[in-house]
């Protein structure tokens, strides 16, 4: 049988909670030490579920107060669902223990994986997790405190974690005991971007030093966090009022479990990403003495998670295209996402711009956990428009706002290689596209002409109709656009004017250097339109489709 086991290290055997019996809730509450025998919390998890993915838990056990239930038994030894082993019901009185717990009014569920022993077979644990997929109510959340070495083939388990986090599951990984060894070479901490990676602080050899990263503790860019891990006090399942002093990184992985719920009280439909970017954006940072090189350097904090804004991001052309690609227009709507207004370009035309504009900052994390900070095109209150930062991975990304008072707006952003979006010249994602013409006469003479004109009695950009001229001209559109310039061949982009298929010459970056801004050329336009009016135009990326807009031909 394949056999996995537990990730614990070691076996000795706004309320306030004074005098907290574990250093650990002590800890996550303040940004820096000495410990000040209080645990603060303003959230206790209340209606939130947390499925522990473990050996089981003692249900009967006081600190759970009848908040732990049966989720799954998949080991088949006739527990149903009961700790034999005492690491789950550990793991889930820090999550969710009346005493032991971050938080304290949690639901919390068995998904026993694993048996008496610790161990359990690679099926079993998927299993488990399918069953948290199928079955899971929320808001959700599922801690892992064990792991797999990646040597095995271990992608049923990668492919499982992740099917559920798409479910809407936020699952919270132990980064592994091996002795500093890169998290990358276990699952499912290392190889499931979308979970949340937790590394263990606390150090072995001095009680007092509970910043230093833990020894025992794995490390790595897949980290996402650290909490403490080190000699927790947690329930045990050798009886009722039982407990014990466990060490690992699946002590620390459960500290953030408990955090997540805490956040998902307040924000019951947050998506995975937003509950992660939560948790890290509020951690203390450079708090881990004896790092491990490139590592991010983050504590658990729970201060004000519940305050938490959101914002969702767009394509800044098209105002409906929430997959973007590098490099592009972002538009990110919300409140308090600045306390001024400001612009930093002439619309979309910039050569360079800041990453910080009226005190706002915005700060986009990729799928492989590098965050940079964005350019900023203007800000106001209820609008942020950024460009994605060049090199950002592929995939889900979590982007963080920041005003200058400090409050933090959260979203998530799928990244692919094309987002395209036309945009429009009243910026409002169709009618009028902010565009011009070339026109090529016989002689072989060019001009270039507009396609709209600024109305003052209106308030508003007015078609400027397109004359085809006399047969022999050949007349090019050129649009404004973003999102095309990582696009494929030049085959794989097409456009259509007036319903009619017309060749598409060119489609990337403009030409003056202006950020995040490219054009599509395509023409020559049909003379079948001659009269045809007000006409849409709709280009496709690499299967992508564009927002519509218009000219008028006439």
């Amino acid at each position: 049988m394949d056999y996995v086991m537990e990730d614990a290290r070691g076996n000795a055997l706004a309320t306030t909670q004074p005098n907290p019996p574990s250093w650990g809730l002590d800890r996550v509450d303040q940004r820096d030490l000495p410990l000040n025998q209080q645990y603060n919390y303003i959230n206790t998890g209340a209606g939130v579920r947390v499925y522990v993915i473990d050996t089981g838990i003692r249900f009967t056990h006081q600190d759970f107060g009848g908040r732990a239930f049966q989720g799954t038994d998949v080991v088949g030894d006739g527990q149903n669902g009961n700790d034999c082993a005492g690491h789950g019901t550990h793991v889930a009185g820090t999550i969710g223990g009346t005493a032991y717990g971050v938080a304290k009014n949690v639901s919390l569920y068995s998904v026993r994986v694993l048996d008496c022993f610790g161990g359990g077979s690679i099926s079993q644990i998927v299993s488990g997790v399918e069953w948290v997929t199928n079955n899971h109510v929320k808001p959700a959340v599922a801690n892992m405190s064990l792991r797999w070495p990646v040597p095995i083939v271990v992608d049923p388990i990668n492919t499982a974690v992740k099917n559920s986090i798409a479910a809407g599951v936020t699952y919270v990984l132990a980064a592994g005991n091996e002795n500093g060894n890169d998290a990358i070479l276990y699952s499912p901490a290392g190889q499931v971007e979308e979970g949340i990676t937790v590394a263990a602080s606390g150090s072995t050899t001095n009680s007092t030093a509970y910043d230093q990263r833990a020894s025992y503790s794995n490390a790595g860019p897949r980290v996402d966090i650290y909490a403490p891990g080190t000699n927790i006090t947690s329930a045990y399942s050798t009886s009722n009022t039982a407990s014990a002093v466990l060490s690992g990184t699946s002590m620390a992985a459960p500290h953030v479990a408990g955090m997540a719920a805490l956040f998902l009280q307040s924000n019951t439909t947050a998506v995975p990403s937003t509950v992660a970017s939560a948790i890290l954006a509020k951690s203390t940072p450079n708090k881990i003495t004896s790092n491990v090189a490139n590592t991010p350097n983050r504590l658990l904090f729970n201060d004000y998670l519940n305050t938490v804004a959101h914002a969702v991001t767009v394509n800044a052309a098209s105002y409906i295209g929430t997959t973007l690609a590098p490099d592009s227009y972002a538009a990110a709507f919300g409140s308090n996402l600045a306390t001024t207004t400001a612009s930093a370009s002439n619309g979309i035309f910039a050569t360079t711009l800041p990453t910080q504009l009226g005190g706002t900052t915005v700060k986009v994390r990729d799928v492989l956990g590098t965050e940079r900070f964005a350019p900023i095109v203007f800000v106001t209150s209820t609008q942020v428009n950024y460009i994605i930062p060049n090199g950002t991975a592929y995939g889900s990304a979590i982007v963080t706002i920041t005003n200058s008072g400090g409050v933090i707006s959260l979203g998530g952003v799928q990244v692919s290689t094309v987002g395209p979006g036309a945009f429009a010249a009243n910026a409002n994602g169709s009618g009028l596209a902010l565009s011009y013409i070339l026109r090529v006469k016989a002689n072989g003479t060019q001009s270039y002409e507009a396609t709209g004109q600024w109305n003052a009695q209106l308030g508003q950009y007015v078609f400027v109709p397109i004359n085809l001229g006399p047969v022999g001209d050949q007349v090019y559109l050129i649009q404004y656009a973003t999102g095309f310039r990582y696009r494929s061949a030049l085959s794989n982009v097409t456009a259509t004017i007036g319903g009619l298929s017309t060749p598409v010459l060119f489609a990337g970056p403009e030409g003056g250097g202006n950020l995040g801004l490219d054009q599509v050329n395509s023409g020559a336009i049909s003379r079948s339109l001659i009269g045809a009016g007000v006409v849409n135009v709709v280009t496709k990326a690499d299967g992508r489709t564009a927002n519509t807009v218009q000219i008028q031909i006439q």
